[in-house]
């Protein structure tokens, strides 16, 4: 026998669970905000979020929800745009990047360029890469993994129960 999967997937806005549950009708879907997920405790392997942190208002509740919900070695991983860390010509370079080619980029990829514009803002508004870091050990994560790409435009967070 082949190994059994079962996916459940969140977001808080309906439209977005409507559209999943169009799409991925084997899987689950739940409306719900990432600060209280139905789900049992320590009931998930993996919880992932991408490009999502940044707009979670109450963001220690639910980094604490994501331990609650893993299995005891289970795994975080996160995706995120983290603010800009300044330095030289690497630090114009990425701010030129964020500012005109990840809303272009973005917007040639989903005909919604608008949708992308607020990315630089939110960006410098979030936290450095450090700061979100604590933020996952006060939650009671064990970092792994911490990789930057594009530019040290996005970050990749491995994070374990």
């Amino acid at each position: 026998g082949g190994l059994a999967l079962t996916l459940t997937g969140a977001d808080i806005a309906e439209q977005m669970t409507a559209i999943a549950r169009r799409r991925h009708p084997l899987h689950t879907v739940v409306t719900a905000p990432a600060e209280r997920l139905p789900l049992d405790d320590a009931s998930q392997h993996i919880v992932s979020c991408a490009f999502g942190v940044r707009n979670i208002v109450a963001r220690s509740h639910a980094l604490r929800e994501f331990h609650r919900v893993l299995k005891p070695k289970g795994q975080l991983l996160i995706m995120e745009f983290m603010k800009p860390q300044r330095g030289a010509v690497m630090g114009h370079l990425r701010d030129w990047y964020t500012a005109h080619m990840l809303p272009l980029i973005g917007g040639m990829i989903s005909k919604k360029r608008e949708h992308y514009a607020y990315l630089p803002r939110s960006m410098r508004h979030f936290l450095t890469t450090e700061e979100f870091t604590r933020e996952l050990q006060e939650a009671g994560f064990v970092l792994t993994t911490v990789k930057t790409y594009t530019l040290g435009v996005t970050t990749l967070f491995v994070a374990t129960r």
